[in-house]
């Protein structure tokens, strides 16, 4: 934080040199300059541009949804099914391995630990897995194996 107090000052005392070098003969008054439509123009078009470069921004990193050092590539959400208005369902792939996880607001429990896998990750039909994957967590809740 000290190494940047310097920096800053020196950029203000830039800009305020500048600033105080202009002619004052050429300069126009602000209640001319805020008034005139190509003024008010430049205003919205800069807000404009900020507000676009804000939005991509997001968008951006909404996308890559990655900060360095993670590696989700090995992890994902196959399957999810709602089971009240706050508890899920989700069959998630981490690895080789597939794990059928309870969610709800505050925890997340192991239901159970698939051996083989349950639903092909590379498949591109989403409603059939998720058909699939309701035949199969039926199967559980009527004495299927948990642990």
């Amino acid at each position: 934080m000290k190494a940047f107090a310097p920096k800053s000052l020196l950029i203000l005392f830039l800009i305020a040199g500048t600033a105080l070098a202009a002619d004052p003969e050429q300069a126009i008054p602000l209640a001319e300059k805020t008034n005139s439509g190509a003024y008010i123009l430049q205003l919205v078009m800069s807000l404009a541009v900020v507000l676009v470069g804000i939005g991509a921004l997001a968008w951006l990193l909404k996308k890559l949804n990655r900060m360095p050092g993670n590696d989700l590539a090995k992890m994902h959400v196959l399957a999810a099914m709602s089971l009240g208005a706050r508890e899920r369902a989700v069959l998630v792939q981490v690895g080789d391995k597939q794990m059928l996880l309870g969610v709800s607001p505050g925890r997340v429990t192991t239901l159970h630990v698939f051996d083989e896998p349950v639903i092909d990750p590379n498949q591109k039909t989403p409603s059939a897995a998720g058909n699939h994957f309701a035949t199969i967590l039926s199967g559980l809740g009527k004495g299927g194996d948990r642990s």
